[in-house]
Protein backbone atom coordinates (compact mmCIF):
# COMPACT_ATOMS: atom_id res chain seq x y z
CA UNK A 1 0.00 0.00 0.00
CA UNK A 2 1.51 3.21 -1.00
CA UNK A 3 1.93 6.30 1.15
CA UNK A 4 -0.69 8.43 -0.70
CA UNK A 5 -2.93 5.63 -0.56
CA UNK A 6 -2.51 5.60 3.16
CA UNK A 7 -2.76 9.46 3.63
CA UNK A 8 -5.95 9.40 1.52
CA UNK A 9 -7.38 6.42 4.11
CA UNK A 10 -6.84 8.87 6.85
CA UNK A 11 -8.47 11.97 4.95
CA UNK A 12 -11.42 9.80 3.84
CA UNK A 13 -12.19 9.11 7.99
CA UNK A 14 -11.86 12.27 8.69
CA UNK A 15 -14.19 13.27 6.13
CA UNK A 16 -16.68 10.72 7.02
CA UNK A 17 -16.56 12.03 10.95
CA UNK A 18 -17.46 15.49 9.75
CA UNK A 19 -20.87 16.52 11.19
CA UNK A 20 -23.72 19.00 10.80
CA UNK A 21 -23.57 22.44 12.44
CA UNK A 22 -27.24 21.38 14.33
CA UNK A 23 -25.38 18.03 15.40
CA UNK A 24 -22.38 18.93 17.27
CA UNK A 25 -21.69 17.64 20.78
CA UNK A 26 -19.34 17.30 23.60
CA UNK A 27 -17.57 14.29 24.71
CA UNK A 28 -16.27 14.45 28.12
CA UNK A 29 -13.56 12.72 29.67
CA UNK A 30 -12.40 13.44 33.58
CA UNK A 31 -9.53 12.11 35.14
CA UNK A 32 -9.64 11.71 38.60
CA UNK A 33 -7.30 10.48 42.09
CA UNK A 34 -8.51 8.53 44.71
CA UNK A 35 -6.70 8.99 48.27
CA UNK A 36 -7.03 7.92 51.93
CA UNK A 37 -9.33 10.27 53.40
CA UNK A 38 -7.15 10.27 56.23
CA UNK A 39 -3.86 10.80 54.70
CA UNK A 40 -4.25 11.75 51.38
CA UNK A 41 -1.88 9.05 49.98
CA UNK A 42 -2.94 7.71 46.50
CA UNK A 43 -4.76 4.70 46.32
CA UNK A 44 -3.28 1.65 44.33
CA UNK A 45 -5.46 0.03 42.13
CA UNK A 46 -3.86 -3.62 44.26
CA UNK A 47 -4.89 -5.07 46.87
CA UNK A 48 -8.42 -5.89 48.55
CA UNK A 49 -8.93 -2.16 49.26
CA UNK A 50 -7.51 -0.93 45.93
CA UNK A 51 -9.32 0.52 43.20
CA UNK A 52 -9.45 -2.60 41.83
CA UNK A 53 -12.15 -3.89 44.71
CA UNK A 54 -14.15 -0.90 43.78
CA UNK A 55 -14.39 -2.08 40.20
CA UNK A 56 -15.84 -5.30 42.00
CA UNK A 57 -17.99 -3.41 44.12
CA UNK A 58 -19.36 -1.45 40.20
CA UNK A 59 -20.07 -4.92 38.42
CA UNK A 60 -22.30 -5.83 41.66
CA UNK A 61 -24.37 -3.08 40.66
CA UNK A 62 -24.85 -4.12 37.26
CA UNK A 63 -21.83 -2.31 35.61
CA UNK A 64 -20.03 -4.31 32.79
CA UNK A 65 -16.36 -5.26 33.13
CA UNK A 66 -13.69 -5.44 30.64
CA UNK A 67 -10.76 -7.63 31.73
CA UNK A 68 -6.74 -8.09 30.50
CA UNK A 69 -5.89 -11.41 32.33
CA UNK A 70 -8.12 -11.59 35.78
CA UNK A 71 -7.67 -7.88 36.02
CA UNK A 72 -11.11 -5.24 35.49
CA UNK A 73 -9.60 -2.25 33.50
CA UNK A 74 -12.58 -1.10 32.78
CA UNK A 75 -16.59 -1.01 32.95
CA UNK A 76 -19.63 0.11 30.75
CA UNK A 77 -22.72 0.85 31.79
CA UNK A 78 -25.67 2.93 30.16
CA UNK A 79 -23.50 4.58 27.73
CA UNK A 80 -21.04 5.49 30.60
CA UNK A 81 -17.67 4.52 31.01
CA UNK A 82 -14.69 3.92 33.53
CA UNK A 83 -11.42 2.95 32.85
CA UNK A 84 -8.07 3.42 34.52
CA UNK A 85 -4.76 5.38 33.70
CA UNK A 86 -1.36 3.70 34.52
CA UNK A 87 -0.49 4.53 37.72
CA UNK A 88 -4.36 4.16 38.87
CA UNK A 89 -5.59 7.44 38.24
CA UNK A 90 -9.78 7.23 37.79
CA UNK A 91 -11.47 8.11 34.49
CA UNK A 92 -14.74 8.42 33.79
CA UNK A 93 -16.47 9.30 30.26
CA UNK A 94 -19.80 8.90 28.65
CA UNK A 95 -20.84 9.57 25.26
CA UNK A 96 -20.95 12.53 23.80
CA UNK A 97 -23.65 15.04 24.52
CA UNK A 98 -25.21 18.53 23.21
CA UNK A 99 -25.36 19.84 25.99
CA UNK A 100 -23.34 20.71 29.27
CA UNK A 101 -26.82 20.09 31.45
CA UNK A 102 -26.54 16.59 29.79
CA UNK A 103 -22.65 15.90 31.08
CA UNK A 104 -23.84 17.37 34.76
CA UNK A 105 -26.80 14.92 35.20
CA UNK A 106 -24.65 11.91 33.93
CA UNK A 107 -21.51 13.08 35.76
CA UNK A 108 -23.97 13.49 39.30
CA UNK A 109 -25.67 10.03 38.62
CA UNK A 110 -21.89 8.62 38.45
CA UNK A 111 -20.76 9.85 41.57
CA UNK A 112 -24.06 9.65 43.61
CA UNK A 113 -23.56 5.80 43.17
CA UNK A 114 -19.79 5.86 43.10
CA UNK A 115 -19.39 8.24 46.29
CA UNK A 116 -20.94 5.80 48.98
CA UNK A 117 -18.95 3.47 47.69
CA UNK A 118 -15.58 5.31 48.41
CA UNK A 119 -17.28 6.13 51.79
CA UNK A 120 -16.78 1.96 52.84
CA UNK A 121 -13.21 2.48 52.08
CA UNK A 122 -12.99 5.80 53.64
CA UNK A 123 -11.82 7.38 50.46
CA UNK A 124 -11.88 10.83 48.61
CA UNK A 125 -11.92 11.07 45.34
CA UNK A 126 -10.21 14.57 43.59
CA UNK A 127 -10.32 16.52 40.19
CA UNK A 128 -6.40 17.14 41.05
CA UNK A 129 -3.76 17.47 38.31
CA UNK A 130 -1.17 15.07 39.98
CA UNK A 131 -1.07 13.03 43.00
CA UNK A 132 -1.20 15.20 46.24
CA UNK A 133 1.23 12.70 48.15
CA UNK A 134 2.48 9.51 46.51
CA UNK A 135 5.46 10.14 44.75
CA UNK A 136 5.46 8.32 41.48
CA UNK A 137 7.90 5.52 42.16
CA UNK A 138 5.95 4.22 44.98
CA UNK A 139 3.22 3.39 42.42
CA UNK A 140 2.85 0.09 40.45
CA UNK A 141 2.13 0.34 37.34
CA UNK A 142 -1.06 -0.76 36.27
CA UNK A 143 -1.31 -4.69 34.69
CA UNK A 144 -1.92 -3.76 30.90
CA UNK A 145 0.52 -4.49 28.01
CA UNK A 146 0.25 -1.66 26.32
CA UNK A 147 0.86 0.46 29.57
CA UNK A 148 4.05 -1.74 29.90
CA UNK A 149 5.08 -1.06 26.14
CA UNK A 150 4.48 2.53 26.74
CA UNK A 151 6.56 2.63 30.21
CA UNK A 152 9.42 0.65 28.36
CA UNK A 153 9.87 3.20 25.25
CA UNK A 154 9.39 6.29 27.53
CA UNK A 155 12.54 5.37 29.35
CA UNK A 156 14.92 6.25 26.33
CA UNK A 157 11.95 9.45 25.06
CA UNK A 158 11.94 12.39 26.90
CA UNK A 159 12.48 12.80 30.65
CA UNK A 160 9.04 12.75 32.04
CA UNK A 161 7.05 10.31 30.19
CA UNK A 162 6.88 8.13 33.72
CA UNK A 163 5.74 11.24 35.74
CA UNK A 164 3.11 11.75 32.55
CA UNK A 165 2.15 8.12 32.83
CA UNK A 166 1.71 7.25 36.48
CA UNK A 167 1.29 11.25 37.88
CA UNK A 168 -0.80 12.86 36.41
CA UNK A 169 -4.96 13.62 35.48
CA UNK A 170 -6.68 15.71 33.24
CA UNK A 171 -9.60 17.33 32.10
CA UNK A 172 -10.19 16.43 28.72
CA UNK A 173 -13.25 17.47 26.05
CA UNK A 174 -13.82 16.72 22.17
CA UNK A 175 -15.33 18.72 20.09
CA UNK A 176 -16.98 18.18 16.81
CA UNK A 177 -16.17 19.87 13.24
CA UNK A 178 -18.20 20.35 10.50
CA UNK A 179 -15.73 20.54 7.14
CA UNK A 180 -12.34 21.04 6.45
CA UNK A 181 -12.54 24.97 6.88
CA UNK A 182 -14.00 24.60 10.16
CA UNK A 183 -11.45 21.85 11.20
CA UNK A 184 -8.54 24.23 10.53
CA UNK A 185 -10.31 26.81 12.28
CA UNK A 186 -11.24 24.89 15.42
CA UNK A 187 -7.54 23.17 15.42
CA UNK A 188 -5.71 26.69 14.85
CA UNK A 189 -7.87 28.47 17.45
CA UNK A 190 -7.27 25.71 20.22
CA UNK A 191 -4.14 25.22 19.64
CA UNK A 192 -3.26 29.01 20.19
CA UNK A 193 -5.24 28.68 23.44
CA UNK A 194 -3.55 25.89 24.90
CA UNK A 195 -1.74 28.19 26.84
CA UNK A 196 -4.50 30.30 28.29
CA UNK A 197 -6.41 27.00 28.88
CA UNK A 198 -3.45 25.09 30.68
CA UNK A 199 -2.86 28.26 33.19
CA UNK A 200 -6.55 28.53 33.36
CA UNK A 201 -7.11 25.32 34.49
CA UNK A 202 -3.62 24.83 36.55
CA UNK A 203 -4.00 22.47 39.56
CA UNK A 204 -0.98 20.77 40.00
CA UNK A 205 0.54 22.67 43.47
CA UNK A 206 2.00 19.42 44.93
CA UNK A 207 4.58 17.47 42.55
CA UNK A 208 6.20 14.60 43.83
CA UNK A 209 5.47 15.23 47.36
CA UNK A 210 6.32 18.26 47.39
CA UNK A 211 4.64 21.87 47.25
CA UNK A 212 6.20 23.90 43.60
CA UNK A 213 6.71 27.40 42.77
CA UNK A 214 6.31 26.10 39.32
CA UNK A 215 3.45 26.95 37.51
CA UNK A 216 1.92 24.41 35.18
CA UNK A 217 4.02 21.08 36.28
CA UNK A 218 1.52 18.81 34.04
CA UNK A 219 2.49 21.08 30.90
CA UNK A 220 5.64 20.79 31.45
CA UNK A 221 5.66 17.41 32.08
CA UNK A 222 4.38 16.93 29.03
CA UNK A 223 6.51 18.94 26.80
CA UNK A 224 9.06 16.69 28.50
CA UNK A 225 7.50 13.51 27.28
CA UNK A 226 8.38 12.43 23.93
CA UNK A 227 8.62 15.71 21.59
CA UNK A 228 7.42 13.74 18.84
CA UNK A 229 4.04 12.48 19.67
CA UNK A 230 3.07 15.20 22.35
CA UNK A 231 2.96 19.31 22.83
CA UNK A 232 1.94 21.65 19.95
CA UNK A 233 2.05 20.54 16.17
CA UNK A 234 4.03 22.52 14.38
CA UNK A 235 1.80 21.98 10.87
CA UNK A 236 -1.02 23.70 12.72
CA UNK A 237 0.45 26.99 12.47
CA UNK A 238 1.46 26.89 8.67
CA UNK A 239 -1.09 28.34 6.25
CA UNK A 240 -1.32 25.21 4.82
CA UNK A 241 -2.79 23.03 7.56
CA UNK A 242 -5.27 20.60 6.71
CA UNK A 243 -6.64 17.10 6.78
CA UNK A 244 -3.34 16.48 4.58
CA UNK A 245 -1.19 17.54 6.66
CA UNK A 246 -2.54 16.22 10.01
CA UNK A 247 -2.56 12.95 8.29
CA UNK A 248 1.48 13.22 7.33
CA UNK A 249 2.07 14.05 11.17
CA UNK A 250 0.33 10.78 12.27
CA UNK A 251 2.28 8.56 10.01
CA UNK A 252 5.62 10.06 10.38
CA UNK A 253 5.10 9.43 14.23
CA UNK A 254 6.61 5.57 15.65
CA UNK A 255 4.57 3.88 16.34
CA UNK A 256 5.27 2.20 19.90
CA UNK A 257 3.08 -0.33 19.50
CA UNK A 258 -0.14 -1.76 17.25
CA UNK A 259 -1.51 -4.70 15.78
CA UNK A 260 1.15 -7.14 13.35
CA UNK A 261 -0.86 -9.55 10.90
CA UNK A 262 -3.46 -9.47 13.62
CA UNK A 263 -1.73 -9.57 16.55
CA UNK A 264 -1.41 -6.71 18.69
CA UNK A 265 2.91 -6.59 19.65
CA UNK A 266 5.56 -3.42 20.95
CA UNK A 267 6.54 -2.00 17.75
CA UNK A 268 9.15 0.35 19.12
CA UNK A 269 10.67 2.79 16.54
CA UNK A 270 8.41 1.64 13.46
CA UNK A 271 6.63 4.41 12.07
CA UNK A 272 2.36 4.46 12.58
CA UNK A 273 2.47 3.97 8.33
CA UNK A 274 4.55 1.28 8.11
CA UNK A 275 1.04 -0.30 10.23
CA UNK A 276 -0.76 0.17 7.95
CA UNK A 277 -1.77 -1.94 4.55
CA UNK A 278 -5.10 -2.78 2.80
CA UNK A 279 -6.37 -5.61 5.38
CA UNK A 280 -5.64 -3.02 8.64
CA UNK A 281 -9.38 -2.63 10.28
CA UNK A 282 -10.95 0.74 11.39
CA UNK A 283 -10.18 0.05 14.62
CA UNK A 284 -6.78 -0.89 14.26
CA UNK A 285 -6.09 2.38 12.68
CA UNK A 286 -8.57 4.43 15.42
CA UNK A 287 -6.00 2.80 17.92
CA UNK A 288 -2.76 4.24 15.96
CA UNK A 289 -4.43 7.50 16.18
CA UNK A 290 -4.48 7.20 20.06
CA UNK A 291 -0.47 6.68 20.48
CA UNK A 292 0.05 10.24 19.62
CA UNK A 293 -0.21 12.99 22.50
CA UNK A 294 -0.22 16.25 21.02
CA UNK A 295 -2.23 19.22 23.18
CA UNK A 296 -5.16 18.84 20.45
CA UNK A 297 -5.48 15.32 18.91
CA UNK A 298 -7.39 14.52 15.55
CA UNK A 299 -9.47 11.27 15.73
CA UNK A 300 -13.25 11.31 14.79
CA UNK A 301 -13.14 15.01 16.37
CA UNK A 302 -10.75 16.94 18.02
CA UNK A 303 -10.03 16.40 22.06
CA UNK A 304 -8.31 19.17 23.65
CA UNK A 305 -6.42 17.85 26.09
CA UNK A 306 -4.71 20.61 27.54
CA UNK A 307 -6.99 21.60 31.14
CA UNK A 308 -5.78 20.10 34.57
CA UNK A 309 -8.23 17.81 36.43
CA UNK A 310 -10.49 20.24 38.82
CA UNK A 311 -13.21 19.60 41.02
CA UNK A 312 -16.99 19.58 40.25
CA UNK A 313 -18.47 22.31 39.37
CA UNK A 314 -15.33 24.08 37.85
CA UNK A 315 -15.20 20.95 35.70
CA UNK A 316 -18.43 22.12 33.73
CA UNK A 317 -17.38 25.32 33.74
CA UNK A 318 -14.61 24.49 31.64
CA UNK A 319 -16.82 22.74 29.21
CA UNK A 320 -19.50 25.36 29.41
CA UNK A 321 -16.41 27.77 28.45
CA UNK A 322 -14.85 25.52 25.16
CA UNK A 323 -18.87 25.06 24.00
CA UNK A 324 -19.15 28.84 23.74
CA UNK A 325 -16.23 29.95 22.28
CA UNK A 326 -16.07 26.92 19.74
CA UNK A 327 -19.67 26.28 19.11
CA UNK A 328 -20.02 29.95 18.59
CA UNK A 329 -19.97 30.89 14.72
CA UNK A 330 -19.35 34.61 15.48
CA UNK A 331 -16.54 33.74 18.23
CA UNK A 332 -14.79 31.03 16.09
CA UNK A 333 -14.56 33.33 13.51
CA UNK A 334 -13.31 36.34 15.83
CA UNK A 335 -10.84 34.04 17.65
CA UNK A 336 -9.63 32.85 14.54
CA UNK A 337 -8.96 36.15 12.47
CA UNK A 338 -7.25 37.15 16.00
CA UNK A 339 -4.74 34.79 16.23
CA UNK A 340 -4.34 33.02 12.78
CA UNK A 341 -0.67 35.03 12.31
CA UNK A 342 0.58 33.62 15.92
CA UNK A 343 3.33 31.21 15.20
CA UNK A 344 4.73 28.15 16.74
CA UNK A 345 7.93 29.91 17.57
CA UNK A 346 5.71 32.31 19.67
CA UNK A 347 3.74 29.76 21.21
CA UNK A 348 6.70 27.82 22.42
CA UNK A 349 8.09 31.27 23.85
CA UNK A 350 4.98 31.90 25.74
CA UNK A 351 4.90 28.40 27.15
CA UNK A 352 8.49 28.24 28.72
CA UNK A 353 7.34 31.68 30.49
CA UNK A 354 4.22 30.44 31.49
CA UNK A 355 6.17 27.90 33.73
CA UNK A 356 7.49 30.49 35.40
CA UNK A 357 5.17 33.71 35.36
CA UNK A 358 1.22 31.38 35.63
CA UNK A 359 -1.54 33.47 34.56
CA UNK A 360 0.95 36.85 34.45
CA UNK A 361 2.37 35.29 31.03
CA UNK A 362 2.00 38.60 28.53
CA UNK A 363 0.63 37.01 24.98
CA UNK A 364 -0.43 38.85 21.87
CA UNK A 365 -0.30 42.26 23.92
CA UNK A 366 -2.14 40.96 27.11
CA UNK A 367 -1.51 38.74 29.60
CA UNK A 368 -2.72 35.21 30.13
CA UNK A 369 -5.37 36.64 32.58
CA UNK A 370 -6.46 38.84 30.78
CA UNK A 371 -7.10 36.88 28.08
CA UNK A 372 -8.68 34.64 30.22
CA UNK A 373 -11.59 37.15 31.27
CA UNK A 374 -11.90 38.38 27.72
CA UNK A 375 -12.60 34.27 26.54
CA UNK A 376 -15.28 34.62 29.83
CA UNK A 377 -17.07 37.06 28.26
CA UNK A 378 -17.38 35.69 24.58
CA UNK A 379 -18.14 32.38 26.25
CA UNK A 380 -21.17 34.18 28.05
CA UNK A 381 -22.37 35.42 24.57
CA UNK A 382 -22.18 32.57 22.55
CA UNK A 383 -24.23 30.38 24.95
CA UNK A 384 -27.66 30.28 25.90
CA UNK A 385 -28.93 31.38 29.63
CA UNK A 386 -29.26 27.82 30.99
CA UNK A 387 -25.51 27.12 29.55
CA UNK A 388 -23.79 30.05 29.85
CA UNK A 389 -24.97 29.26 34.20
CA UNK A 390 -22.11 27.02 34.20
CA UNK A 391 -19.69 29.58 33.97
CA UNK A 392 -20.50 30.86 37.16
CA UNK A 393 -17.94 29.18 39.23
CA UNK A 394 -15.25 30.15 36.48
CA UNK A 395 -16.57 34.02 36.98
CA UNK A 396 -15.77 33.75 40.80
CA UNK A 397 -12.54 32.15 40.47
CA UNK A 398 -11.29 34.53 38.01
CA UNK A 399 -12.72 37.61 39.65
CA UNK A 400 -10.33 37.14 42.83
CA UNK A 401 -7.60 36.65 39.97
CA UNK A 402 -6.44 33.16 40.15
CA UNK A 403 -6.86 29.74 39.41
CA UNK A 404 -7.13 26.41 40.81
CA UNK A 405 -2.84 26.21 41.89
CA UNK A 406 -3.71 29.42 43.32
CA UNK A 407 -6.73 28.15 45.41
CA UNK A 408 -4.17 25.64 46.34
CA UNK A 409 -2.01 28.08 47.65
CA UNK A 410 -4.09 30.01 49.60
CA UNK A 411 -4.76 27.18 51.38
CA UNK A 412 -1.33 25.92 52.41
CA UNK A 413 -0.80 26.37 55.77
CA UNK A 414 2.31 23.63 56.34
CA UNK A 415 -0.46 21.01 55.34
CA UNK A 416 -1.16 19.61 52.08
CA UNK A 417 -3.91 17.95 53.06
CA UNK A 418 -5.93 21.42 53.97
CA UNK A 419 -4.48 22.85 50.85
CA UNK A 420 -5.85 20.70 48.27
CA UNK A 421 -8.83 18.98 49.95
CA UNK A 422 -11.13 21.45 48.22
CA UNK A 423 -10.73 19.66 44.89
CA UNK A 424 -12.29 16.65 46.36
CA UNK A 425 -15.96 15.41 44.62
CA UNK A 426 -18.81 15.68 46.68
CA UNK A 427 -21.44 16.95 45.15
CA UNK A 428 -22.53 19.39 47.89
CA UNK A 429 -22.59 16.31 50.11
CA UNK A 430 -23.09 17.23 54.02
Amino acid sequence: MKDNDKRNLLIDYFKDNEKTSSNVKLGPEFEHIIVDRETYDSVSYYGENGVNAIFKKLVKNGWKPEYEGDNILALSKDGMFVTTEPGGQFEFSCTQQTNVSEIDCIYNKFFEELLPILDEYNYDILGIGYHPKTKINEIRLLPKFRYDSMFDYFKNHGTMGHNMMKGTAALQISIDFINEEDYIKKSLVTSVLSNAFYSLMENVFVFEGEITDAHNMRAKIWENTDSDRSGLIKAVFKDDFSYRAYADYLLNTKSVFGYVDGKFEYTGEKLIKDLINENSTVEEIEHLMTMVFPDIRTKKFLEIRVADAVPYPLNMAYFALIKGLLYSEDNLNALYEKFKHISYDYMIKSRNEMFEKGQDTEFAGQTLYELQMDLLEMAKNGLDENEASYLKSLEEMLNRKTNPYGISKANYNGNIKDAVSWTKIDLGRK
